[in-house]
């Protein structure tokens, strides 16, 4: 964060935690006791962004409720920026037409899964969903996506991780290896880099997992 206190998403101890810039365990977020949460939730921590006060926003592994918002003494504020889910025309014609009971049956539907978090320099969140045809989202303080228009999104396949640098541009890295770069607004620039194919050439990935960029715009993955 801002201070340079560093958040770690422990996926198999189930926790996360907030180290001080030298090193020091500060905070350790555990499952949320609140009912809120949800008593039979499961708390899987798989990527966390820094939140405000030493608080952060952490990606629930199997959650669809949203992104577990906490504070900095681990206190449980809510869920934050929950995704949707899209019907098709079919599925709008059948809910015309069906029972109640057939619906639930033909028309069962769970949101799509967060895969990763990136806190701005601007101090939103931005985020992107697993699957193909997914785009990225910019998150206000309320969760509502402000990138949320048709013609300015461009559709990602299979995005592993953001990041945002300093002057706004959206960068995301595909399973690919392929990393793709957006405007501020949302709007496509380019594609570059791609999959090594077991060639170990530079500049080439075979299994990325994470992209980040530094204030000078170097771009690591």
């Amino acid at each position: 964060d801002e201070d340079g206190r560093m958040y770690v998403a422990d996926y198999q101890a189930r926790k996360a935690y907030r180290f001080a810039q030298d090193g020091t365990l500060e905070m350790t977020f555990e499952k949320p006791e609140a009912a809120s949460f949800g008593r039979n939730s499961s708390y899987i921590p798989l990527k966390v962004a820094p939140g405000d006060g030493g608080g952060l926003y952490l990606v629930n592994e199997g959650s669809v409720a949203g992104i577990v918002q906490m504070s900095g003494d681990g206190e449980f504020l809510g869920y934050f920026a929950a995704n949707t889910v899209s019907l098709s025309i079919g599925d709008l014609l059948r809910s015309i037409f069906l029972t109640e009971e057939q619906q639930r049956f033909s028309m069962a539907r769970t949101p799509p899964a967060f895969a990763n978090i990136f806190r701005g320099d601007d101090r939103l969140i931005y985020t992107i969903n697993r699957g193909e045809h997914v785009a990225i989202k910019k998150h206000a303080i309320s969760g509502a996506n402000l990138l949320d228009d048709g013609h300015a999104g461009m559709l990602l396949d299979n995005p592993v991780d953001l990041a945002v640098a300093a002057d706004g541009r959206m960068l995301a890295v595909y399973s690919d290896g392929t990393v793709g770069e957006y405007t501020a607004d949302g709007y496509f620039v380019c594609l570059f880099a791609g999959p090594g194919n077991r060639t170990d050439r530079i500049g080439l990935f075979d299994a990325p997992s994470g992209i980040g960029v530094d204030s000078s715009n170097n771009i690591y993955v």
